[in-house]
Protein backbone atom coordinates (compact mmCIF):
# COMPACT_ATOMS: atom_id res chain seq x y z
CA UNK A 1 0.00 0.00 0.00
CA UNK A 2 3.10 2.64 0.70
CA UNK A 3 4.13 2.39 -2.87
CA UNK A 4 0.54 2.58 -4.36
CA UNK A 5 0.23 5.01 -7.67
CA UNK A 6 -0.89 8.46 -7.29
CA UNK A 7 -4.02 8.83 -8.24
CA UNK A 8 -4.64 11.75 -10.83
CA UNK A 9 -6.23 14.46 -8.61
CA UNK A 10 -3.18 13.89 -5.84
CA UNK A 11 -0.47 14.15 -8.74
CA UNK A 12 -1.85 17.19 -9.68
CA UNK A 13 -1.44 18.59 -6.40
CA UNK A 14 2.19 17.76 -6.32
CA UNK A 15 2.70 18.50 -9.49
CA UNK A 16 2.27 21.76 -8.66
CA UNK A 17 5.24 22.24 -6.69
CA UNK A 18 3.96 23.68 -3.65
CA UNK A 19 2.47 20.32 -1.75
CA UNK A 20 4.42 18.83 1.05
CA UNK A 21 3.91 15.80 2.65
CA UNK A 22 5.22 15.96 6.76
CA UNK A 23 6.02 12.50 8.38
CA UNK A 24 4.84 12.90 11.61
CA UNK A 25 2.53 15.27 13.90
CA UNK A 26 5.64 17.80 14.81
CA UNK A 27 6.39 18.26 10.92
CA UNK A 28 2.62 18.78 10.11
CA UNK A 29 2.28 21.18 13.07
CA UNK A 30 5.87 22.99 12.13
CA UNK A 31 4.52 23.21 8.50
CA UNK A 32 1.49 25.03 9.28
CA UNK A 33 3.28 27.57 11.17
CA UNK A 34 6.27 27.50 8.96
CA UNK A 35 3.61 29.06 6.13
CA UNK A 36 2.38 31.97 8.60
CA UNK A 37 5.96 33.23 8.32
CA UNK A 38 7.21 32.43 4.70
CA UNK A 39 6.92 35.67 4.03
CA UNK A 40 6.29 39.22 6.06
CA UNK A 41 2.71 40.99 5.41
CA UNK A 42 0.78 37.75 3.64
CA UNK A 43 -2.71 36.74 4.97
CA UNK A 44 -3.99 33.26 4.13
CA UNK A 45 -7.32 31.59 4.09
CA UNK A 46 -7.90 27.60 5.04
CA UNK A 47 -8.93 24.87 3.91
CA UNK A 48 -9.39 21.46 5.43
CA UNK A 49 -9.89 18.19 2.76
CA UNK A 50 -10.64 14.89 4.37
CA UNK A 51 -8.72 13.05 0.48
CA UNK A 52 -6.29 14.64 -1.85
CA UNK A 53 -8.50 13.35 -4.14
CA UNK A 54 -10.23 16.37 -3.80
CA UNK A 55 -10.16 19.91 -5.91
CA UNK A 56 -11.24 22.85 -4.91
CA UNK A 57 -14.86 23.38 -6.53
CA UNK A 58 -17.96 25.00 -5.05
CA UNK A 59 -20.84 22.98 -4.37
CA UNK A 60 -23.10 24.53 -7.36
CA UNK A 61 -20.08 24.18 -10.08
CA UNK A 62 -19.80 20.50 -8.81
CA UNK A 63 -23.69 19.97 -8.66
CA UNK A 64 -23.69 20.63 -12.78
CA UNK A 65 -22.53 18.91 -15.94
CA UNK A 66 -18.78 18.78 -16.06
CA UNK A 67 -17.06 21.65 -17.64
CA UNK A 68 -20.04 23.92 -16.49
CA UNK A 69 -19.16 27.36 -17.84
CA UNK A 70 -19.34 30.85 -15.30
CA UNK A 71 -22.91 31.14 -18.03
CA UNK A 72 -23.90 28.14 -16.73
CA UNK A 73 -23.31 28.66 -12.86
CA UNK A 74 -24.79 32.26 -13.01
CA UNK A 75 -28.01 31.11 -14.64
CA UNK A 76 -28.51 28.31 -11.96
CA UNK A 77 -27.49 30.78 -9.41
CA UNK A 78 -29.69 33.55 -10.06
CA UNK A 79 -32.73 30.67 -10.45
CA UNK A 80 -32.21 29.11 -6.92
CA UNK A 81 -32.40 33.07 -5.90
CA UNK A 82 -35.43 33.92 -7.57
CA UNK A 83 -36.84 30.73 -5.66
CA UNK A 84 -35.83 31.42 -2.44
CA UNK A 85 -37.36 34.93 -2.90
CA UNK A 86 -40.43 33.38 -3.43
CA UNK A 87 -40.03 31.05 -0.41
CA UNK A 88 -40.08 34.38 1.50
CA UNK A 89 -35.96 33.35 2.59
CA UNK A 90 -33.64 36.49 2.64
CA UNK A 91 -35.60 38.63 5.24
CA UNK A 92 -33.47 39.82 8.26
CA UNK A 93 -34.06 41.61 11.24
CA UNK A 94 -33.55 44.82 9.39
CA UNK A 95 -34.64 43.87 6.10
CA UNK A 96 -34.01 42.09 3.35
CA UNK A 97 -30.22 40.62 2.96
CA UNK A 98 -28.35 41.25 -0.09
CA UNK A 99 -27.52 37.95 -2.35
CA UNK A 100 -23.91 37.07 -0.88
CA UNK A 101 -26.17 36.64 2.28
CA UNK A 102 -28.94 34.95 1.20
CA UNK A 103 -26.42 32.29 -0.74
CA UNK A 104 -24.45 31.98 2.77
CA UNK A 105 -27.45 31.28 4.61
CA UNK A 106 -28.30 28.39 1.62
CA UNK A 107 -25.13 27.12 2.22
CA UNK A 108 -25.04 26.85 5.37
CA UNK A 109 -28.51 24.00 4.63
CA UNK A 110 -27.03 22.28 2.09
CA UNK A 111 -28.07 23.87 -0.84
CA UNK A 112 -25.73 24.24 -3.50
CA UNK A 113 -23.84 28.11 -4.05
CA UNK A 114 -20.78 28.93 -5.56
CA UNK A 115 -19.38 29.81 -2.31
CA UNK A 116 -16.42 27.77 -1.21
CA UNK A 117 -15.95 27.26 2.93
CA UNK A 118 -12.68 28.18 3.94
CA UNK A 119 -11.59 29.28 7.82
CA UNK A 120 -9.16 31.81 9.47
CA UNK A 121 -8.08 29.00 12.02
CA UNK A 122 -5.55 26.46 10.06
CA UNK A 123 -6.69 24.37 13.50
CA UNK A 124 -9.90 24.16 12.12
CA UNK A 125 -8.97 23.45 8.42
CA UNK A 126 -6.57 20.25 9.97
CA UNK A 127 -9.53 19.04 11.96
CA UNK A 128 -11.22 19.10 8.65
CA UNK A 129 -8.71 17.22 6.92
CA UNK A 130 -8.27 14.58 9.68
CA UNK A 131 -11.86 13.14 8.65
CA UNK A 132 -12.60 9.68 7.03
CA UNK A 133 -13.37 11.12 3.59
CA UNK A 134 -16.88 11.18 2.57
CA UNK A 135 -16.95 10.20 -0.58
CA UNK A 136 -16.66 6.26 -1.57
CA UNK A 137 -12.96 5.02 -3.38
CA UNK A 138 -11.46 8.50 -2.23
CA UNK A 139 -8.16 7.98 -0.79
CA UNK A 140 -7.64 8.95 2.89
CA UNK A 141 -4.82 11.17 3.05
CA UNK A 142 -5.81 14.64 3.73
CA UNK A 143 -4.72 17.70 2.70
CA UNK A 144 -4.55 21.89 4.53
CA UNK A 145 -4.87 24.33 1.78
CA UNK A 146 -3.56 27.59 2.57
CA UNK A 147 -4.48 30.23 -0.08
CA UNK A 148 -3.54 33.48 -0.09
CA UNK A 149 -5.61 36.28 -0.05
CA UNK A 150 -3.39 39.32 0.86
CA UNK A 151 -4.56 40.63 -2.48
CA UNK A 152 -7.85 39.60 -2.27
CA UNK A 153 -10.83 41.65 -2.24
CA UNK A 154 -12.93 41.85 0.24
CA UNK A 155 -16.77 41.42 -0.21
CA UNK A 156 -19.39 42.07 3.34
CA UNK A 157 -22.58 40.20 2.57
CA UNK A 158 -25.25 41.80 4.83
CA UNK A 159 -28.47 43.96 3.99
CA UNK A 160 -28.57 45.03 0.20
CA UNK A 161 -26.59 47.80 -0.91
CA UNK A 162 -27.69 51.69 -0.74
CA UNK A 163 -24.91 52.95 -2.65
CA UNK A 164 -26.31 55.03 -6.22
CA UNK A 165 -24.57 52.63 -8.46
CA UNK A 166 -26.40 49.64 -6.83
CA UNK A 167 -30.08 51.28 -7.21
CA UNK A 168 -31.04 48.59 -9.96
CA UNK A 169 -30.26 45.59 -8.23
CA UNK A 170 -29.84 46.21 -4.49
CA UNK A 171 -29.92 42.70 -3.31
CA UNK A 172 -27.56 41.48 -6.25
CA UNK A 173 -24.79 44.44 -6.90
CA UNK A 174 -22.35 43.20 -4.57
CA UNK A 175 -22.16 39.72 -5.94
CA UNK A 176 -22.75 41.06 -9.68
CA UNK A 177 -19.55 43.65 -9.33
CA UNK A 178 -17.03 41.73 -7.73
CA UNK A 179 -18.00 38.53 -10.56
CA UNK A 180 -16.76 40.56 -13.39
CA UNK A 181 -13.42 41.50 -12.27
CA UNK A 182 -13.40 37.22 -12.94
CA UNK A 183 -10.89 37.61 -9.82
CA UNK A 184 -11.51 34.98 -6.84
CA UNK A 185 -12.89 37.44 -3.60
CA UNK A 186 -13.40 36.94 -0.13
CA UNK A 187 -16.89 36.45 1.52
CA UNK A 188 -17.09 37.89 5.41
CA UNK A 189 -20.97 37.30 6.29
CA UNK A 190 -22.34 40.39 8.42
CA UNK A 191 -24.88 38.20 10.07
CA UNK A 192 -23.05 35.22 10.61
CA UNK A 193 -24.82 31.52 12.45
CA UNK A 194 -23.64 29.96 15.26
CA UNK A 195 -21.97 27.45 13.21
CA UNK A 196 -20.11 30.09 11.06
CA UNK A 197 -18.76 31.89 14.31
CA UNK A 198 -17.49 28.92 15.56
CA UNK A 199 -15.51 28.03 12.92
CA UNK A 200 -14.27 31.18 12.17
CA UNK A 201 -15.55 30.51 8.91
CA UNK A 202 -15.32 32.67 5.88
CA UNK A 203 -15.85 32.10 2.14
CA UNK A 204 -13.91 32.50 -1.33
CA UNK A 205 -15.59 32.34 -4.27
CA UNK A 206 -15.20 34.21 -8.07
CA UNK A 207 -16.17 33.73 -11.38
CA UNK A 208 -15.68 30.19 -13.04
CA UNK A 209 -12.34 30.42 -14.97
CA UNK A 210 -12.81 30.27 -19.00
CA UNK A 211 -9.50 28.30 -19.41
CA UNK A 212 -9.79 26.21 -16.87
CA UNK A 213 -7.97 22.64 -17.33
CA UNK A 214 -9.32 19.36 -16.31
CA UNK A 215 -6.73 18.50 -14.50
CA UNK A 216 -6.41 21.97 -12.78
CA UNK A 217 -6.77 21.47 -8.58
CA UNK A 218 -8.58 24.89 -8.82
CA UNK A 219 -11.84 23.99 -11.00
CA UNK A 220 -14.42 27.02 -9.63
CA UNK A 221 -11.45 30.51 -9.17
CA UNK A 222 -8.66 31.50 -10.72
CA UNK A 223 -5.60 30.97 -9.01
CA UNK A 224 -2.58 31.99 -11.30
CA UNK A 225 0.87 30.67 -10.14
CA UNK A 226 4.03 29.33 -11.40
CA UNK A 227 4.64 25.47 -10.83
CA UNK A 228 8.20 24.72 -8.63
CA UNK A 229 10.39 21.97 -9.30
CA UNK A 230 9.65 19.05 -7.07
CA UNK A 231 11.12 18.75 -3.92
CA UNK A 232 12.25 22.93 -4.02
CA UNK A 233 9.67 23.93 -1.45
CA UNK A 234 10.38 23.31 2.57
CA UNK A 235 7.76 23.62 4.87
CA UNK A 236 9.19 21.96 7.69
CA UNK A 237 12.41 23.57 7.91
CA UNK A 238 13.61 26.90 6.44
CA UNK A 239 12.53 28.20 3.07
CA UNK A 240 15.13 27.44 0.81
CA UNK A 241 17.06 30.05 -1.37
CA UNK A 242 15.85 29.82 -4.84
CA UNK A 243 12.21 28.85 -3.93
CA UNK A 244 9.41 30.96 -4.46
CA UNK A 245 9.41 34.76 -2.76
CA UNK A 246 5.73 34.17 -1.69
CA UNK A 247 3.24 31.55 -1.81
CA UNK A 248 0.53 31.47 -3.54
CA UNK A 249 -1.20 28.68 -2.20
CA UNK A 250 0.16 25.80 -0.23
CA UNK A 251 -1.01 22.30 0.55
CA UNK A 252 -0.18 19.98 3.37
CA UNK A 253 -0.51 16.32 2.69
CA UNK A 254 -1.70 14.55 5.81
CA UNK A 255 -1.43 11.03 5.84
CA UNK A 256 -3.66 9.00 7.34
CA UNK A 257 -1.82 7.01 9.59
CA UNK A 258 -1.24 10.61 11.61
CA UNK A 259 -5.32 11.62 11.47
CA UNK A 260 -5.82 9.94 14.79
CA UNK A 261 -2.98 11.22 16.60
CA UNK A 262 -3.46 14.53 15.53
CA UNK A 263 -7.51 14.67 16.17
CA UNK A 264 -6.24 14.01 19.59
CA UNK A 265 -3.69 16.92 19.70
CA UNK A 266 -6.45 19.19 18.48
CA UNK A 267 -9.03 18.33 20.84
CA UNK A 268 -6.18 18.59 23.61
CA UNK A 269 -4.26 21.62 22.48
CA UNK A 270 -6.75 23.29 20.43
CA UNK A 271 -10.41 22.62 21.77
CA UNK A 272 -11.14 21.59 18.06
CA UNK A 273 -13.76 19.00 18.12
CA UNK A 274 -17.30 18.38 16.68
CA UNK A 275 -18.86 19.80 19.48
CA UNK A 276 -17.08 23.18 19.45
CA UNK A 277 -17.58 23.29 15.72
CA UNK A 278 -20.93 22.10 14.84
CA UNK A 279 -22.89 24.22 18.10
CA UNK A 280 -26.13 23.95 16.71
CA UNK A 281 -28.84 21.36 16.70
CA UNK A 282 -28.08 19.88 13.39
CA UNK A 283 -24.55 19.25 14.52
CA UNK A 284 -26.04 17.37 17.41
CA UNK A 285 -27.67 15.07 15.27
CA UNK A 286 -25.10 14.58 13.10
CA UNK A 287 -22.05 14.37 15.50
CA UNK A 288 -23.94 14.05 19.17
CA UNK A 289 -26.39 11.03 18.77
CA UNK A 290 -24.69 7.20 18.52
CA UNK A 291 -23.40 6.35 15.58
CA UNK A 292 -26.08 4.14 14.63
CA UNK A 293 -28.90 6.79 15.40
CA UNK A 294 -27.26 9.45 13.25
CA UNK A 295 -28.67 10.78 9.94
CA UNK A 296 -26.97 11.27 6.89
CA UNK A 297 -25.70 15.00 6.55
CA UNK A 298 -23.51 17.14 4.49
CA UNK A 299 -22.32 18.88 7.73
CA UNK A 300 -18.85 18.08 7.35
CA UNK A 301 -19.04 17.41 3.18
CA UNK A 302 -20.08 20.65 2.42
CA UNK A 303 -16.70 21.57 3.81
CA UNK A 304 -14.30 19.48 2.25
CA UNK A 305 -16.12 17.47 -0.57
CA UNK A 306 -14.13 17.17 -4.28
Amino acid sequence: MANRRRSAVEASWYATGYVVAPASTQQVMAALGQIGVYRDGQRFAWRGMSSVDYRVSSTLHRSLENGATEAQVRATELDTIERAHDWNLGTGRLGTVDDLQLLADLQHYGVPTRLIDFTANPMTALWFACQEPSVEGAWDDGLVLALNITELEVATSGLGSGTWNSLGDPTGHTLSSHLHTGAPFVVRGVEGNVRLVAQEGLFVTGAVPEDVDDDSVFQSISVPFTPLEAGSLDLVSARPRGGARKLPFAGIVIKRALKARLLRHLEGSYNRTARELFPDYPGFREFGLPTGSREPSAAVESIEAP
